[in-house]
């Protein structure tokens, strides 16, 4: 019987320097779809438009500007794109700002059959050169959505990532450092990756780029990031979490971790917590349940530098609060039995207390 092929996909382009923001007519253009876009606009970042503006301008590109209101929801997110269709049919949809915003352009220019680009002004999480949305249903639940291909462009602006919050940008390394760990869970459990297909060879050489980056250079970057600075520290950091960190778990798989940390975000504990925050501590739990003690001890110390949460409670969740603690281990336990994982609800709760004890 034959096998699964290997596959490996992502982005046509990549585009990361300081200043980038005011040449993205000239990328957009240079895509060649025509000289129709409509940019999908964070209203937290709307004083930033002046120079894409003018840039989209100077391209000699006609388009307008629409107005994201981070209504995540399918139906919000279907009306919108209708709407867009309707009122400009543009060839391009130009996404900027962050997660969110991100998500929306893509699902948007997807039900468009219309190119994609992504402006993305934060590196808190690898959204912008995936295939994948995050989508949320009535409930405010996650509900994902798999595209058809994607997005032909991404740029990045590293000036603008540096002057966004240091919490963003640690944020970003906490989502991305988990890949290493749940890429090597996935291959162990023989799973194919997000395009159906087996991880080509060189994907743990990139996992490992990618891990050692974050461990040598996260610490200068975020402290850099703190005075609004751009070195190279911060470069090599923004390149590891929006683009080596996509083409790690797209490629190579992703299990252990994220699993954890949607529970979480469903339980209600992402509104004042960021995905790449909730990543972070679900990576300690799943290093616990492997029993992988030196990596644990590395980590615990490696977020200590820079602000990443060790323990449950320094999520807001109250370790003393027992029926809300085994809910979340009960729904863990569910979510990885999908990925075959055999760690119980009590040894899920077991390397959740292990760690309150150490960060106490």
């Amino acid at each position: 019987m034959p096998q699964d092929p290997f596959i490996f996909r992502g982005i046509q382009s990549y585009i990361q320097g300081q200043g980038t923001a005011e040449k993205i007519g000239a990328y957009v253009s240079a895509l060649g779809a025509g000289d129709r876009a409509c940019i999908v606009a964070d209203q937290a970042i709307l004083p930033l438009l002046g120079a894409v503006r003018k840039s989209m301008e100077d391209a000699g590109l006609d388009f307008r500007v629409l107005e994201f209101d981070g209504d995540l929801r399918r139906k919000s997110v279907e009306d919108l794109a209708a709407r867009i269709r309707t009122e400009c049919a543009p060839a391009v949809v130009l996404g900027v700002g962050g997660g969110k915003t991100i998500d929306a352009a893509k699902i948007i220019a997807n039900r468009l059959g219309a190119r994609c680009a992504i402006l993305a002004t934060s590196s808190s999480t690898d959204a912008a050169p995936s295939h994948a949305a995050v989508l949320v249903d009535q409930r405010h639940q996650i509900s994902a959505e798999a595209l058809s291909r994607n997005p032909d462009l991404v740029v990045v602006d590293s000036r603008i990532i540096a002057s966004a919050p240091v919490r963003l940008f640690a944020a970003g390394i906490g989502d991305a450092i988990s890949k290493k760990y749940e890429m090597s869970t996935a291959l162990r459990q023989g799973e194919l990756n997000a395009f159906g297909g087996r991880p080509v060879f060189f994907l743990q050489k990139m996992a490992a780029a990618l891990h050692d980056t974050l461990l040598e250079s996260g610490p200068e970057a975020c402290r850099s990031v703190r005075s609004g600075a751009v070195n190279d520290a911060v470069e090599r950091v923004i390149t590891a979490c929006v683009l080596l960190s996509c083409l790690i778990w797209e490629n190579g798989g992703l299990a252990g971790a994220h699993s954890i940390a949607n529970v979480l975000f469903n339980a209600g504990h992402g509104v004042k917590n960021l995905h790449g925050e909730l990543v972070a501590f679900s990576l300690l739990v799943l290093l616990v349940l492997e029993d992988r003690s030196p990596d644990l001890k590395v980590l615990e110390s490696f977020y200590g530098q820079i602000g990443l949460p060790r323990t449950i409670s320094s999520l807001g969740i109250p370790f003393d609060n027992r029926e809300s603690i085994t809910a979340i281990c009960d729904a863990v336990h569910e979510r990885y039995q999908k990925h075959s994982l055999p760690y119980s609800s009590r040894q899920i709760y077991q390397a959740i207390e292990q760690l309150q004890g150490e960060g106490s």
